[in-house]
């Protein structure tokens, strides 16, 4: 469990607002990148509109997020339990935490980062001071 939620929630506002314009899929992950440089990369399982877990990139995962697509970001959030919620368009996905793994991970444009440690321990990284 991590107390860390609120502070990476605030961290995760970026691409709030802003539209989902790639879909990036490798062997092990899948990568959201939005219009305003940010991204989230998905490998651990996750749930689209509270249907079944899936790999996001399996072929099951990638027909439930495809749809999403150019769709517009109006929440993203990680909860205690390092749960991380992401609405696009009409999708709410949601990835757990891997008990062994990072299920999920956010960057921002800005630099900043968020990552899903392993038991659900987030790790938070503010964006770089600029001299």
């Amino acid at each position: 469990m991590s107390s860390d939620a609120v502070p990476a929630t605030e961290l995760m506002q970026l691409p709030v607002g802003s539209f989902l314009t790639q879909l990036c899929v490798g062997v092990g992950d899948l990568q959201m990148r939005f219009n305003d440089g940010s991204q989230v990369q998905f490998t651990g399982e996750i749930t689209v509109d509270g249907g079944p877990p899936v790999e996001p990139f399996s072929l099951d995962g990638l027909a439930l997020v495809l749809p999403t697509l150019n769709g517009d970001v109006t929440a993203l959030s990680a909860a205690d339990s390092g749960t991380l919620t992401l609405v696009v368009g009409a999708a709410t996905l949601t990835c757990p935490a891997d008990p062994q793994y990072e299920s999920w991970n956010y960057s921002g444009a800005d630099g900043t980062s968020v990552i899903c440690l392993p038991g659900g321990e987030l790790g938070i990284w503010d964006k770089p001071a600029r001299p």
